[in-house]
Formats: C-alpha cells, structure tokens, sequence
C-alpha cells in the first residue's frame, strides 16, 4: 500500500488530537498530555513501534531458534558425511536460518498491525514512551471508507480514545512498565513444540536452507500454559 502523508492529512489529524484533549480535560483529572501530538504514516508507526515489539517478541524468538537449532543439529548429524562437510560452521549456519526465518515472520506481522492501526496504543500495549499521542491517517481513512458514519466523526472518537490511552500511561508512571513486564513474562513462558518442528523441517534439503526461512510457524507452539503465565494472564 503507498505510504503517504500530506501536510494537510497531518494537521488535520493533529487538530483532532487536540479537540480530545480539551474534550477530556473537563472529563478527567489526569493530566493533558505534555508531549507533541503526532500524525504518522505506516512506516513510521513501525520505527516507533519496534523497539516495544522487540522486547515483547525477543524472548519467543530466542525459543523458537533453540528448538529449531536443535531439531536442524539432529538433521545435519543424520546427513552424509559429504553433506556436513559442506556445511563448516553449524553454529553460524543455524544463527543466520533462524534470524533470517524470525526476521520474515515478524516482519510480515508487524505489517500487518502497520496497515491497521489507528495510532499508539489500539493494540491494547503502551507502543511507545513519553507523554504523546498519535494517529495513522491513512488506517482510519481506510477503516472510515465503508461506514455510514461521517468520516470526521470516527476521526473524533478515534482520537479521544487515543488521548485517553496515552494520558492513563503517561499519568500513572509505573503502568507502562507492568504491562509491557507482565505480557513479556507471559511470552517468555511459550514452549516450543519440537515434534512439530521435526515434522515441517523434516523434508527440507540441507542443501536448500533458503526453504527454512519459508516456513510457517503455525502449530509450533505448546498449547498448555504454566503456572506463571496463569499468573501473569490473570
């Protein structure tokens, strides 16, 4: 999709962050935001994005490569001798498949939450830090397009419900941290399926890697969850 931005868009978007405020201001006693109110596009929803994704998505990753690295290590031991000594460096050889493999999947996902996002914090996560507020003009015009709603009517409401979020996070300091503590702990707790992997990599040619990085991680995850994901779910 084109990613665009006009300053027209921008300020539009920016004039309708600051009606919420003022809206909420005699609505709520947290207190107004002190930050710049934002209009991004796609791309830059991903750049603030990021480094919350990857610190909620960093410790899944680091399961799925041990589990991966250890059901390719069972392969290349099983492999013709004339195999393994095409492939030297094992342990860079799996780093650089799981990184490139983990690098497609969650840069197709977080592509898709780009395309749909409203703005900060719609996810139900606090994406970004300090006291701001943002929108994505171009999700909320896409999502406006088939509604029989006036399309500066959903702009507004989209709007308070962003400035709503964002004051809660920058007004109760602690917050943020638990939440994005809280699911990181949930993530760090998701068990990785083994026998599942074996199944879809069994048929991959050590020759070929490039067909690792293609594929689909659905089904690889244990379904059980341990007492302190309950916990942390709760």
């Amino acid at each position: 999709k084109l990613d665009k931005l006009t300053a027209g868009e921008a300020e539009t978007a920016r004039q309708a962050l600051r009606a919420a405020s003022l809206w909420l201001d005699a609505a709520s006693e947290i207190n107004p935001l002190s930050g710049p109110n934002m209009a991004w596009t796609r791309l830059d929803w991903i750049a603030h994005s990021l480094p919350t994704f990857k610190r909620l998505l960093d410790p899944v990753g680091e399961n799925i490569a041990r589990a991966f690295g250890e059901s390719l290590t069972a392969q290349i031991e099983y492999a013709p001798e004339e195999m393994r000594n095409l492939l030297p460096n094992t342990d860079s050889l799996l780093q650089n498949i799981t990184a490139s493999m983990l690098g497609m999947q969650y840069g197709s996902a977080l592509a898709d939450l780009a395309a749909s996002s409203f703005g900060s914090t719609d996810t139900g996560l606090p994406l970004t830090e300090g006291s701001t507020a943002a929108l994505v003009p171009a999700n909320i015009a896409e999502f406006s397009k088939d509604l029989e709603v006036p399309a500066s009517e959903i702009l507004s409401y989209i709007a308070v419900r962003e400035v709503a979020a964002a004051r809660l996070y920058t007004g109760v300091p602690w917050l943020r941290a638990r939440v994005l503590d809280t699911v990181a702990e949930f993530a760090q707790g998701i068990e990785i399926d083994t026998s599942a992997i074996e199944d879809k990599i069994r048929d991959i040619s050590l020759d070929n890697p490039q067909a690792i990085q293609e594929i689909d991680l659905d089904g690889i995850f244990s379904l059980g969850l341990s007492p302190a994901q309950e916990d942390a779910l709760e």
